[in-house]
């Protein structure tokens, strides 16, 4: 009996034991927390610091970690732009190397969203398009331009691409750029070969064909106004500088970080003006771009178009491409002649075979006449009676322009023969970017034209010799 009841004994005590660990893990569960509201404070703060010392709660732990790296987050913060994507800070961007082959891109393969624009570049004495049969044939210069935003792991991209043969260098030359690097990346047609174009040399790749860093000017004044370009608002921010004064119009874009700046960088290069946050804000797309240099001329880049992309190929902005093949020193040859020549036979008075030359002069002639006596030994051949010299005398090239048609480009210290299949052609040149413009002159057969800074006495000095070609010294007007 006894032993029965030890074994009772022991038996209560077990069942009592368990009964009061039930009873605490009862409380844990159900009453050792009031119940909060929907609008606690303290269920909006789950995860972050909850005390003066940083100290997280333990839910903070089941919490994604944040990007490493990331450009973009989709963290509701003060600092979102209106497209609710996150500009967070990022390295510095560091210059290309120079006189040496890049690595390898680690951009990924694959389609991504972009923008894409096209702009126009205005020659106003050049004729715009020219109708060559069924065809219209553009005759300024046009280009294309993509950007890819910034994403994690992959700095904004832009892409221009030459688009018309109205450019020093051949059609489909390209320029490249990320927002990690400084500098731009000048790719050949055939999307293998490249160079580096460092910072400051976008003025004189396009005015002198040149890969030269030139210094940069400061502006002296910048001021904002309201615009309206293609139906869309814009803010015209006029930049007065030693060179002349540069206008960029912006419409606002709020999904773009980094590419925008991109574009503004290159234009404000083009004008040798270092891009800055104020000059190129973070969400301003520029659409339009002019410059007056001191002397009045200019130029002006206008857009044609714009809108998204949703299938740009990454392959495309890769820095360097595929298979490269590195060119230091060198840029794309390209053809001298703007049209093909069967368009320019149709649409200018030229012609392939010479005239008769005039009647021979002594070589000591003058413009009084020839000189009285002269051994016929003396005489010499004069130019056939349609021929008219081109020559350029600067130190850059020149876009001649026969009838406000362009017709080649001229090399500096180059000449170049025509021969007119009518009496007279109008004859003017330009560079590319509009710093020096001829005034458009009317030439008679045989002429020599000389395109200098200073040639001559007057603007359009001539000098006539009788059985020579008159010639005609044309200076910028």
């Amino acid at each position: 009996m006894l032993l029965r009841a030890c074994r009772l004994t022991h038996t209560a005590r077990v069942q009592w034991f368990f009964g009061f660990l039930l009873l605490l893990a009862s409380g844990s569960l159900f009453g050792c927390e009031e119940p909060r509201s929907k609008g606690d404070p303290a269920q909006k703060d789950a995860g972050k610091s909850t005390s003066a010392t940083g100290e997280q709660s333990p839910n903070a732990r089941i919490l994604p970690e944040p990007l490493e790296n990331g450009l973009f987050s989709l963290e509701d913060d003060d600092k979102a732009d209106r497209s609710g994507l996150l500009v967070e800070p990022r390295e510095p961007a560091r210059p290309f190397p120079m006189n040496q082959a890049l690595t390898d891109d680690s951009l990924k393969r694959g389609p991504a969203t972009g923008l894409e624009m096209e702009f126009q570049i205005v020659w106003p004495e050049v004729r715009r398009s020219i109708q060559v049969g069924t065809e219209l044939v553009d005759t300024w210069p046009r280009f294309q331009v993509q950007l890819l935003r910034e994403m994690p792991g992959r700095p904004a991209r832009m892409r221009w691409m030459f688009v018309s043969s109205a450019f020093p260098f051949p059609e489909l030359t390209e320029i490249r750029a990320r927002a990690d690097r400084i500098g731009h990346l000048v790719l050949w047609p055939d999307r293998r070969s490249y160079r580096v174009a460092p910072t400051g040399s976008l003025h004189a790749l396009f005015a002198d064909r040149r890969v030269d860093r030139v210094p940069f000017v400061e502006p002296e004044k910048v001021t904002k106004s309201a615009g309206a370009r293609l139906g869309k608002p814009t803010v015209r921010s006029t930049i007065v500088t030693p060179v002349g004064t540069s206008t960029l119009e912006f419409v606002e874009v709020t999904d773009l970080a980094y590419a925008s700046e991109l574009l503004c960088t290159a234009f404000l290069e083009v004008v040798r003006v270092k891009s800055s946050a104020e000059l190129c804000p973070l969400d301003h797309l520029p659409v339009h771009f002019e410059i007056k240099w001191l002397n009045g001329e200019g130029i002006q880049f206008s857009v044609l178009s714009w809108g998204t992309a949703a299938s740009l190929e990454q392959d495309d902005f890769r820095m360097p491409p595929d298979l490269p093949i590195y060119k230091r020193g060198e840029l794309p040859p390209f053809e001298d002649y703007f049209l093909d020549e069967k368009t320019r036979d149709s649409v200018l008075p030229l012609s392939r075979e010479k005239a008769p030359s005039v009647s021979p002069a002594p070589l000591s002639a003058s413009a009084s006449g020839p000189v009285p006596g002269a051994p016929p030994s003396a005489l010499v051949p004069g130019p056939p009676r349609n021929q008219i010299v081109l020559q350029n005398q600067l130190s850059r090239p020149l876009v001649i322009v026969l009838n406000k048609i362009p017709y080649i480009w001229l090399s500096p210290g180059t000449s170049k023969e025509i021969y007119l299949s009518a009496a007279e052609i109008r004859v003017s040149a330009r560079d590319f970017l509009g710093e020096t413009i001829f005034v458009e002159r009317t030439l008679v057969a045989p002429a020599k034209v000389d395109f200098g800074e200073t040639a001559g006495e007057a603007k359009g000095a001539q000098s006539v010799v009788p059985g020579r070609a008159t010639t005609v010294d044309f200076v910028p007007r």
